[in-house]
């Protein structure tokens, strides 16, 4: 089943084709475009009510309606807003294959989480920050290039990628804020 058709499939195809260009440079027009998603999240999280009460209700959900902050209304416009990027991604990534089936974001799952944990955020939560999650995905992207490069099989990649898990998942362990919670 393809959803999309005609010119909407060429101009999505054109926006995230490896080979693309913007301008003179050399990059699909998606690079740029999220470099300033990127910059507009971390403004969003930084500068803005918002995002001061979803770090304090990350932080400690259990003094966060003492702050006056509302849980289920944080959650609620956090999980339309993961929603609507979801959704985004699905439509960027229909343009990319080609094709459209149920299980087709499957293999970035496991990727997506590692990207997280790379990045520097806690499992146990009260730790992390949206500019680590983006490095995360940048050394992920580069350690699954190059490996893919050597001619490594997937599922040894993803074995791979779950030992780096495995190693970071230990290291942030040991600090003091992790053993404390778990």
């Amino acid at each position: 089943m393809v959803l999309l058709r005609g010119p909407a499939r060429i101009t999505v195809s054109a926006f995230v084709s490896i080979g693309g260009s913007v301008g003179p440079l050399p990059v699909p027009g998606l690079v740029p475009c999220v470099a300033v998603l990127t910059l507009l999240v971390a403004l969003v999280l930084a500068r803005t009510p918002y995002g001061r009460r979803l770090y304090a209700l990350g932080s400690n959900p259990g003094a966060a309606p003492l702050a006056l902050i509302d849980p289920v209304r944080m959650w609620t416009v956090t999980y339309a807003a993961s929603a609507f990027f979801a959704a985004a991604a699905g439509v960027l990534l229909l343009g990319f294959t080609g094709s459209a089936y149920g299980d087709v974001g499957q293999p970035y799952l496991f990727q997506t989480i590692a990207a997280v944990v790379v990045g520097g955020a806690a499992l146990v939560g009260g730790r992390g920050s949206y500019f680590g999650t983006i490095a995360g995905v940048l050394v992920l992207t580069e350690i699954n290039t190059l490996l893919i490069g050597l001619g490594f099989r997937p599922s040894t990649v993803q074995a791979a990628l779950g030992l780096v898990i495995v190693l970071l998942v230990s290291l942030y362990g040991r600090e003091r804020h992790v053993s404390a919670t778990i």
